[in-house]
């Protein structure tokens, strides 16, 4: 054995032997000898000591680029400060050559702030992005290069591989994907908790029901410095988790002003579905303002892979208007009534839950305080019914909150109403089942041709409350007169103050019928019945 390990290390004593005398008569030959003799006569260089001197080392490695960066880095020494903080001005009439080292040109070009900008950059990718390990160490590589060689960074064709590599992996069918991002520029908060609350019902179903989702929104603000900050800011965050994150799906809702974000990388990726929900005058404009909306959201569907629909009226709208293949639309309800929370209860409880006595019947308007939402038609039936005095031991109660709450005060002092209303801010969906069950009847008397559906009335129907509504629009899907609801012309303030008479008139045997048959529709909208529409779209 041992003789054996003797000539084995023999054969390897050789075999190592051979290539190094190959290598010596070989060597000479080859081109790369030649190249280095040349360059070493022209710098003139007799000995071996020689080329470790500063002057050499820059000469035959780095092409001069040192002396360079000693010359750039003296001007930015004398530079002021604001130019240290966005970069020297190097074409000045002082003009110093770049040090064609990228990490140092970055610097000394954009300054503190643009130097800064490329770590945060290349940190942020290579930390949050799930790269294979082949593309970040190809990003790291690139980066090592930059400190030695020009053009590698700040070319623009290489900053285009480098974004290529970086799709290319996101899109990599080995690489983890997150499921859902939703988009929506509406949101509830404390402050709004009613506003978008159906885009939070959707998130949740999602979320409660095993999906992998994340969200970029928007909350109400009427300051309207603060609304520019926070649409920057929220198209900024929707193009940056778009870009970086490799979803199956991108769920966008109020598709007119919640898509410009996500386009661009969604239109960049390969394997991401696009889901637009729309919900009113995103896609139906209610004034001539709004049309800019339209024109928005007709270039947005256009890129759909499918198009949830809050009801008929407006799968009909996306089919006839936007030219929408039929097969592409989904009528989901706005994320449906939840009858866990929205439920009959004790109206004698409801009353002093809402800080309300008994000795009134209560009839009631829950919705935003806006042009064509029908508060006007409203006050205007009030005030019939108390010409021809019929309001004893009647009150209005009045939720809601809007741009034209000024005009809607002026109508009531005009009309001497005060004594009649009751109001309220927009409420919870906690404090609305109390003044649900506190009601004789709902009002719902819109007039927007954007009104896709209407909650409100099902969410009234879902707690057992009558429901007087608009025949037209959205509430025209499930509002149908005399069998579930008393409906009117949302511009006929005459044909609704008849309709509240009706209801104060009506026998309870009566009444009971239409509740019953309420009752019987909601369950279609019902969150139960219908959370499987959505939770199909995200298989």
């Amino acid at each position: 054995a041992f003789l054996y390990f003797q000539k084995k290390q023999l054969k390897v004593l050789l075999f190592v032997l051979a290539i190094l005398v190959g290598i010596l008569v070989y060597l000479p030959k080859i081109d790369l000898i030649e190249n280095i003799n040349t360059t070493l006569k022209y710098y003139e260089i007799d000995s071996i000591s020689e080329l470790f001197t500063e002057e050499s080392i820059d000469h035959l490695i780095f092409s001069d680029r040192l002396t360079f960066l000693k010359n750039l880095n003296n001007d930015y020494k004398k530079s002021g400060n604001l130019e240290k903080l966005l970069g020297i001005n190097t074409y000045g009439k002082n003009f110093v050559k770049e040090a064609e080292m990228d990490i140092f040109d970055i610097f000394y070009y954009l300054g503190m702030i643009g130097f800064a900008f490329y770590i945060i950059f290349f940190y942020s990718v290579l930390k949050n992005i799930k790269l294979k390990s082949i593309y970040k160490f190809s990003i790291i590589l690139v980066v090592l290069i930059s400190c030695f060689s020009g053009h590698v960074l700040l070319s623009p064709m290489v900053s285009t591989y480098i974004a290529l590599l970086v799709l290319v992996s996101k899109n990599d069918k080995g690489k983890e994907k997150k499921n859902i991002l939703l988009i929506s520029n509406m949101y509830p908060n404390v402050t709004y908790p009613h506003y978008g609350v159906f885009v939070k019902n959707t998130f949740e179903l999602l979320e409660n029901n095993q999906k992998s989702i994340e969200k970029v929104v928007l909350f109400k603000t009427n300051k309207q410095y603060k609304k520019i900050g926070s649409y920057l800011k929220f198209y900024s965050l929707s193009f940056w988790k778009s870009l970086w994150n490799n979803y199956d799906y991108i769920y966008v809702h109020f598709i007119s002003h919640s898509t410009l974000g996500i386009l661009l990388p969604y239109i960049c990726s390969k394997n991401t579905k696009l889901v637009l929900n729309v919900h009113g005058n995103d896609i139906v404009a209610d004034n001539e303002y709004e049309k800019i909306n339209e024109k928005r959201s007709q270039k947005y569907l256009k890129y759909a892979s499918l198009v949830i629909a809050p009801s008929n009226y407006f799968k009909k709208v996306l089919i006839k208007k936007y030219r929408v293949a039929q097969e592409k639309i989904i009528i989901y309800p706005s994320g449906g009534v939840n009858q866990q929370k929205f439920r009959k209860m004790n109206k004698k409880q409801a009353l002093e839950k809402a800080n309300l006595t008994k000795e009134y019947k209560y009839f009631g308007y829950v919705s935003r305080i806006e042009k064509d939402k029908g508060y006007d038609t409203l006050i205007l039936a009030i005030n019939e019914l108390k010409k021809e005095q019929k309001l004893n031991k009647i009150k209005f109660l009045i939720v809601g909150s809007g741009t034209e709450e000024e005009k809607l005060n002026e109508m009531i002092k005009k009309y001497k109403l005060k004594k009649y209303i009751i109001r309220y801010p927009l409420c919870s969906q906690e404090q609305l089942v109390n003044i649900y069950n506190s009601m004789e009847a709902l009002i719902y008397p819109t007039r927007r041709k954007s009104e896709s559906l209407g909650l409100t009335g099902l969410e009234a129907m879902s707690c057992e409350t009558l429901v007087i509504g608009s025949n037209q629009y959205g509430p025209s899907d499930y509002l149908i007169d005399k069998e579930n609801s008393l409906t009117f012309s949302p511009s006929d303030y005459k044909e609704l103050a008849k309709k509240m008479e009706e209801v104060l008139k009506m026998k309870a045997k009566e009444k009971n019928v239409l509740i019953k048959n309420a009752k019987k529709k909601v369950q279609e909208y019902s969150l139960e019945n219908t959370k499987e529409i959505l939770l199909n779209v995200f298989k």
